[in-house]
């Protein structure tokens, strides 16, 4: 007859040691029964609402200087997370940043 496999959440590492130590959930029980976050209002993005065809589209303009810079956030992201960039280029060049259909 095989002997029953010790199960390994309570199985020892030494003579009183447990492998997996119970966690105690008192402090999570505790944070879970606070009152959720209110949610701060997102400021309105700096720049204008341009039409174009049937949607409109984000668009902030700045700078001035010798040519344009084109600047057109990715994966999802909208034009607010290039402001930094945005602002560094205004300094020498003309710089439009503008959210793709549907993120802006």
């Amino acid at each position: 007859m095989a002997r029953p496999r010790p199960d390994p959440l309570t199985a020892s590492i030494g003579p009183s040691q447990p492998c997996v130590q119970r966690m105690d959930t008192s402090a999570a029980k505790a944070s879970a029964s606070q009152k959720p976050a209110t949610k701060v209002p997102m400021p309105e993005p700096p720049g204008d609402l341009v039409q174009v065809g049937q949607r409109r589209m984000h668009l902030y303009r700045t700078g001035h200087g010798n040519g344009t810079v084109l600047l057109e956030a990715g994966l999802g992201d909208w034009s607010l997370h290039l402001r930094p960039l945005h602002d560094e280029l205004a300094r020498t060049s003309r710089v439009i940043t503008y959210d793709r259909a549907g993120y802006g």
